[in-house]
């Protein structure tokens, strides 16, 4: 029996993992969604598409976030990156100054969340109702359930197994490595096991806690919010139901009971999630197998109207993908 590599038999398995257990899943959850989901009268009660007061809320505070950011990255370019590298300082940093501007980024996100978390406790939107709602529960924020955590580890066991083998398959035909990738394999056989442990415990902070945190939160709570509200506000209004006439007659039956809803977010969600894959360019094909991360993040936020799901996928997603790296780095001789 020839000997077949092991990258073959990983992407075996996760094909057989996707066709038994997560399409099965994925529709099945789906189908239950109207129903399953416990939260739905707390999404219903914000306020509406094309409330402008929440519109103009959420524009200023994802310029704020923008401009927050930038600031917040050049403060950390000025001070941690080393002068003398320039732009490909991950070719030439040593584990001393790599964990040094990987630690400053952590503190950074720490930083940014400390900011935009304050604006989203203090604004207040004003709902159709004339009462006022805190702008963090328009962005899908509060305090996190067990319901919510449960929700994300099964979006996990739908999402994981499909983008990995898609980053897998890619991988094939474009062997580029992420530069952090690079940067991890070249220290392993160089640096001092000890000094390696710092950057990789900083680095898996980064990418496991803090970018899920940080991307969910400006991505789909801001931007994908935005631009929903932004697109309904230009579209014409729905026609009017009359409540006289029979169901099939006004609009068509919905098949799984939140197809209207995601027909209306659709844009907002593609949009979102090109500009996400983007985001990430200069990591090999990294960006297509994100793209379709996005959207799938996108749908879990508006059919939950919450961040916690999205937050638990994400940070699953990249624990999954650390864990993976790890194992291949220990390979390294």
């Amino acid at each position: 029996m020839p000997d077949i590599p092991q990258q073959y038999w990983f992407i075996a398995g996760l094909v057989a993992f996707t066709c038994l257990v997560s399409l099965p899943l994925g529709i099945a959850l789906l189908w239950n969604m109207p129903r399953a989901w416990p939260y739905q009268a707390e999404y219903d009660s914000l306020p509406r598409q094309r409330n402008l007061a929440s519109l103009r809320a959420l524009g200023w505070c994802l310029l704020a976030a923008v401009v927050w950011q930038f600031l917040l990255d050049m403060l950390t370019v000025r001070y941690l990156l080393p002068r003398d590298m320039g732009a490909d300082w991950l070719a030439k940093a040593t584990v001393e100054q790599a964990t040094i501007l990987i630690r400053g980024m952590v503190v950074e996100k720490v930083i940014w969340l400390a900011g935009v978390g304050a604006m989203l406790l203090v604004w207040l939107v004003a709902a159709e109702d004339a009462a006022f709602v805190p702008l963090y529960r328009l962005v899908g924020l509060g305090v996190p359930r067990f319901y919510e955590v449960i929700w994300g580890i099964l979006f996990w066991l739908i999402l994981c197994p499909p983008l990995l083998l898609l980053q897998s398959l890619l991988i094939q035909f474009f062997p580029q490595l992420h530069p952090l990738m690079e940067l991890l394999k070249r220290l392993k056989t160089t640096a001092a096991p000890g000094a390696f442990l710092g950057l990789f415990t900083w680095i898996s902070l980064s990418v496991v806690i803090m970018a899920p945190l940080t991307e969910e939160l400006l991505f789909r709570g801001l931007l994908q919010n935005w631009l929903r509200r932004r697109l309904a506000v230009w579209s014409p209004p729905s026609p009017a139901i009359d409540p006289n006439m029979e169901q099939t007659e006004q609009a068509p039956r919905q098949f799984f009971g939140w197809e209207r809803r995601l027909n209306q977010a659709a844009p907002a969600i593609v949009l979102t999630s090109l500009v996400f894959a983007l985001m990430h360019l200069g990591q090999g094909p990294a960006p297509i197998p994100i793209f379709f991360l996005s959207l799938g993040l996108g749908l879990l936020f508006e059919l939950t109207g919450r961040l916690w799901p999205g937050i638990v996928v994400h940070l699953m997603l990249n624990l999954t993908s650390t864990i993976l790296l790890w194992l291949e780095l220990q390979s390294l001789k």
